[in-house]
């Protein structure tokens, strides 16, 4: 997949070592760590990683990485949270496309926040994106919320899935940034929810009825 990077056996080695284990929350994690949020949907659609204690702001970079959602829906649920948007922030939107299909990726900047819309299978497009605002804030410490894994599986299958996460795992710990990845355990069997967490270097548990 173009934009990111493969990386290599210290990764694999690394979540070996790590997999399968959940923490619950606490102190902010290391640069280059991938966390796991296993969380059910709520009817909101609000983003659980923003409901993590440690998981502060500031002037820090964001970027967003949602499902199903519009751009305002994003915007609105930030704002219902933390009161303002941070300085610097990139938000990847998948599935919202209503345009024709010969448009498949569409990267704009509204008021200083960047805004790319891929459609829901672009995998490709997707990983582009996300690589994209990494690498233009590779002097930073930059965070991603990625909202959900559940409707990526849903939309493209597992292997793919499982694939392209594999890659932006590496992504995230070669560029140094901190990375939340939801996860709805209700949705996927036993085996699938098993199988993600080896991607990650750990898991969190988040009460659904949290606001």
């Amino acid at each position: 997949m173009q934009g990111l990077i493969e990386h290599g056996d210290r990764r694999t080695r690394r979540n070996l070592r790590n997999h399968g284990r959940t923490t619950t929350e606490g102190d902010e994690p290391e640069t280059g760590t991938n966390t796991l949020v296993l969380s059910p949907l709520s009817e909101s659609k609000a983003m659980p990683c923003l409901n993590i204690d440690s998981y502060s702001f500031g002037e820090t970079p964001i970027v967003i990485v949602a499902y199903n959602q519009s751009s305002k829906q994003i915007v609105n649920n930030w704002q219902d949270l933390e009161g303002i948007l941070p300085i610097n922030i990139g938000i990847v939107t998948a599935g919202e496309l209503t345009r024709s299909a010969s448009l498949q990726f569409s990267t704009v900047d509204v008021k200083g926040e960047g805004i790319t819309t891929v459609e829901s299978e672009d995998l490709t497009g997707l990983g582009t994106a996300v690589s994209g605002y990494l690498s233009h804030w590779d002097n930073e410490t930059v965070k991603v919320c990625f909202h959900s894994l559940t409707p990526l599986v849903q939309s493209v299958g597992f292997k793919l899935a499982f694939r392209f996460l594999h890659v932006l795992v590496g992504r995230v710990q070669n560029t140094k940034a901190i990375a939340y990845y939801h996860l709805d355990p209700t949705a996927h069997n036993a085996e699938t929810v098993t199988s993600l967490q080896y991607l990650f270097d750990r898991s969190i548990g988040l009460d659904a009825n949290r606001k």
